[in-house]
């Protein structure tokens, strides 16, 4: 039996997943709806998770660097937390094989 894929690739989903989701699809409508477009960023080694809490992070598994999307912002942060969460697996989290990443690092302002 082929496992059925959520939202945005995801393999998972529960109410603090949900919650995010929900927030991110509102900026982008919110954003369209002013007629600001999202520029669409494509980083080939990169991947992108979200936790078990709802937090969505992306992962360069080349230069080990991961950064933590601030949803009250909308901007990306470094955050190395992630890296030891990757390898050790303490939280529970899922790849997002068909997330759009159209948000700038913080510092790109």
């Amino acid at each position: 039996m082929e496992e059925q894929k959520l939202y945005w690739g995801m393999h998972f989903c529960n109410s603090r997943m949900f919650k995010t989701i929900v927030k991110v699809e509102m900026y982008i409508r919110e954003q369209q709806a002013e007629g600001i477009t999202l520029p669409v960023h494509t980083e080939e080694h990169t991947k992108y998770y979200m936790t078990e809490h709802g937090q969505i992070f992306k992962f360069d598994k080349t230069e080990f660097v991961s950064y933590e999307l601030d949803l009250q912002n909308m901007v990306w942060f470094q955050n190395q937390d992630f890296v030891r969460m990757y390898f050790d697996e303490y939280m529970k989290y899922t790849e997002m094989d068909t997330f759009l990443d159209c948000y700038k690092c913080r510092g790109e302002m």
